[in-house]
């Protein structure tokens, strides 16, 4: 009998093929740590980035938190505290579920954890390095600190074909406006190589929207607010006068959760009719 050439992976290199599913460029670092800081109720979100998130990624709230146990198993690939049996799948109600974020995120960069939940009498830090886990305790107010650091480092060959620090930066701060206009009751705050670049105290859409976007265009809104059967439609369209040349100022939400959807776009567009010209998109 021929010697079996089939053989199992070792863990490590696992969460780094997934990590390639999850981890495409430091904006997608940022979008599954704020989305499970969302899910961990938190009202303050900080961001900080380095090097277009290329040297640090940074994400602060001061949501749940986790306790010592839920910290070390937080990092394990498919470890979830949002499903637990297959009915559970048809009811999700959160931003993410899978429980491969952190896993994928740790096994391509130096990463930390500090985490602290309100029944626990001290916080927990958990560390990543090509060294492996160390666990301690650790001062910490309730919430989570969680650092990604020399994003790739131990994967030369997709670091390569990463952008400049200023295309990468620029990508997480689209991603930052989309999760600012989604959740307006949140503090929100951006800063890039120790400068703040965006701070939002938690207020209303339509302050929010004047936030994001600037007064000319929260001036020249319709609000929108449509209820059929168990769909709720809300938001604002921009008039006419207000209308761009692409479609960058069109922020499409489902459940709270960004979606970039042609047809929809489109749709809303078409419904303009004769308003706007072919070579302009509504906000």
């Amino acid at each position: 009998m021929s010697e079996s050439k089939i053989h199992l992976l070792p863990q490590h290199l696992i969460n780094q093929i997934a990590a390639g599913e999850v981890v495409e460029r430091p904006a997608s670092v940022v979008k599954e740590l704020v989305e499970n800081s969302i899910d961990a109720g938190a009202k303050t979100i900080r961001i900080e980035i380095e090097n277009g998130g290329l040297n640090l990624i940074k994400v602060v709230d001061d949501g749940c938190g986790m306790s010592r146990e839920d910290a070390e198993k937080s990092i394990l690939q498919h470890a979830t505290s949002k499903i637990s049996a297959d009915i559970d799948l048809e009811n999700i109600n959160t931003l993410g579920f899978r429980g491969e974020a952190l896993a994928s995120i740790s096994s391509v960069s130096q990463f930390s954890l500090i985490t602290k939940d309100d029944d626990s009498l001290a916080g927990t830090l958990v560390e990543m390095t090509d060294a492996g886990l160390r666990m301690s305790d650790s001062s910490a107010a309730r919430g989570t600190v969680i650092a990604v650091r020399n994003l790739f480092h131990n994967v030369p060959a997709r670091r390569k074909y990463l952008k400049t620090a200023v295309t990468e930066f620029n990508h997480i701060v689209d991603l930052f406006f989309e999760f600012c206009l989604a959740y307006p009751n949140i503090f929100w705050k951006l800063t890039h190589n120790n400068k703040t670049i965006y701070q939002f105290p938690g207020t209303t859409l339509l302050q929010r929207v004047g936030d994001v976007l600037g007064d000319e265009i929260t001036k020249n809104l319709i609000e929108i607010d449509v209820k059929i059967n168990d769909i709720h439609v809300h938001g604002y369209v921009g008039k006419p006068q207000v209308a761009r040349n692409n479609r960058k100022l069109q922020y499409l939400y489902i459940n709270s959760r960004p979606v970039h959807e042609f047809i929809v776009a489109k749709q809303i567009k078409d419904a303009f009719g004769t308003l706007l010209p072919r070579d302009l998109y509504p906000v």
